[in-house]
Parts: C-alpha cells; sequence; structure tokens
C-alpha cells in the first residue's frame, strides 16, 4: 500500500511541492503507529468505552474549532 500512497500523493501535488506532501505522508504513518501502542495501553488501563468517547469528544472539538 505505502507505493501507491507515494504515488497518489506525487500526482497530486506539483513538482515544488512533492517532497514535502511526500515528507507527511511518511511522518504521519510512522505517528499513527506510535500512537496505536499508546491507545493500546490506554484502552487496556480505562476501558474501551472510555477510550472511545475521549476519542470523539476530541475529534468533535476539532470539529467545531
Amino acid at each position: 500500500m505505502y507505493p501507491s500512497i507515494i504515488g497518489l500523493t506525487i500526482d497530486y501535488f506539483p513538482v515544488y511541492r512533492s517532497t514535502t506532501a511526500v515528507a507527511v505522508v511518511s511522518v504521519g504513518s510512522q505517528a499513527g503507529i506510535a500512537m496505536n501502542f499508546e491507545m493500546l495501553s490506554i484502552i487496556a488501563a480505562l476501558g474501551w468505552r472510555f477510550s472511545f468517547e475521549a476519542v470523539g469528544f476530541f475529534f468533535i472539538a476539532v470539529g467545531l474549532a
């Protein structure tokens, strides 16, 4: 999946912005992996319902901002 994401990113951004776009995609991929471990520890400690509500409230706040 990773090569196709890079290809799509290069297709949708101009040449002078493509390196920045690819870097953002790469950092986002690694950040998602890192946050996965953090979320698993929160879910294990507090329960899945609390984690679900916390993430929902966060994205509602981001959506309203």
